[in-house]
């Protein structure tokens, strides 16, 4: 006999007749697990509903924010005459504290730079110290901003001038080699433009490239051509900052950092410098010439390209010295010519002097009815060093 009891069926008719949402209310208030399902399901709905409501906005703050002071703003002030001197330098223009009113949806992902703080230039109508505010950018995307701390900041301002047709210079520094002669260097720009503040380049006198000949490249080339860096410089050689001064060439409006500088170099050589006709007249009586000599005796000189061998060639004496009725040895500072047909660019010396020595006729030998002219000799070629000062009439250093 079995002892399960058995629900009447009347009973169980009942329970099944029961309401659906007065069950699930029993389920939910009676087991924990559907509690804490309840509770996520309605923070997630939450949530949610904040992140998609762009009405609904939440204060944020920046530290350390650092503003801009943006090329197009004081290209801008620059038309209008006006140039900031001071006042935006890095460091003044970080440590600024930005409040701003971010809608929930963005308020993870939005930045400072999202509202571009910057400096406001385009109220500035006048030279002198200037308080400029620090405006920001307003979105419906990243919100509106409630302040920025401090909400201004102190410039100076001058005015912004133009000067035209500034010389450019060289200034020779560094030692040349003495186996080549060096005319005076060309610069490509010959003439530039500067603007920019009125106290700087008011008191610009010129422009100065420092060229160091000594850097160049000894090769057969005769044209040699340098980029250096150059300086502003006032009339009394005083260098003037020119990192707020705006250079450009006379034919453009593109600037420039540096000048280009074009050396021609020609490479000397050694002439003999001839007695031939170099005298006229003759010694006092009683008395022969004995010799003429030249000192220095060879000349260095530079033919006008790499090509041109002058090997063969004699310089000669401009005129010839009279020297009728000289009883004692004489020096004589002579000219020289350069032949007619030899292609010289340069003589390192125009002049050079010769000595004319002349001995008494002894008294057991006949006087000569003319004196001879003794036979010209090969003279070796001298030491360079040996020739004396170089007469180069070039300066060798000094602002060109």
């Amino acid at each position: 006999m079995s002892n399960e009891i058995k629900t009447p069926r009347s009973v169980r008719n009942q329970k099944s007749n029961t309401p659906l949402f007065p069950r699930l209310w029993k389920s939910l208030t009676h087991n924990w697990a559907w509690k804490l399902g309840c509770l996520l399901v309605a923070v997630g709905l939450w949530t949610n509903l904040m992140a998609s409501d762009k009405t609904l906005m939440r204060p944020k703050e920046f530290t350390g924010v650092t503003v801009s002071a943006s090329e197009s703003t004081k290209e801008s002030l620059k038309s209008k005459g006006f140039v900031v001197v001071s006042g935006l330098e890095a460091e003044k223009l970080s440590g600024f504290t930005l409040r701003v009113n971010v809608p929930m949806q963005n308020y993870m992902s939005v930045t400072a730079d999202n509202f571009n703080p910057r400096v406001n230039l385009s109220r500035i109508n006048a030279a002198g110290t200037q308080k400029v505010d620090i405006i920001t950018s307003d979105s419906t995307t990243y919100g509106a901003t409630d302040e920025i701390v401090p909400s201004s900041i102190e410039v100076t301002v001058e005015q912004y001038v133009t000067r035209s047709r500034i010389p450019v210079g060289i200034n020779y520094i560094g030692s040349r080699s003495d186996l080549f002669y060096y005319p005076a260097a060309t610069c490509d720009p010959l003439y530039i433009n500067i603007a920019g503040p009125k106290s700087l380049v008011s008191g610009v006198a010129r422009c100065l490239v420092d060229f160091d000949r000594g850097s160049l490249p000894l090769t057969p080339d005769t044209k040699k051509i340098a980029v250096t860096s150059f300086r502003l410089v006032d009339q009394e050689g005083n260098e003037i900052p020119r990192d707020m001064i705006r250079i450009t060439p006379l034919s453009s409006g593109m600037v420039i950092d540096s000048i280009i500088v074009e050396q021609e170099m020609y490479a000397y050589q050694q002439l003999e410098v001839s007695t031939d006709d170099a005298i006229v007249g003759q010694p006092a009586p009683g008395y022969r010439l004995r010799s003429v000599t030249f000192s220095p005796a060879w000349v260095e000189v530079a033919p006008e390209d790499a090509e041109t061998d002058l090997t063969g060639t004699k310089l000669y004496a401009a005129s010839p010295v009279d020297i009728s009725g000289i009883s004692l040895t004489q020096d004589y500072r002579v000219d020289l010519s350069r032949p007619a047909d030899a292609k010289i660019k340069h003589m390192k010396r125009e002049i050079t002097w010769m000595t004319v020595e002349v001995e008494q006729i002894p008294e057991d030998q006949p006087a000569e009815s003319e004196a001879a002219m003794p036979e010209e000799t090969e003279t070796p070629v001298p030491n360079t060093e040996a020739d004396g000062p170089d007469q180069n009439t070039e300066a060798e250093a000094g602002i060109k």
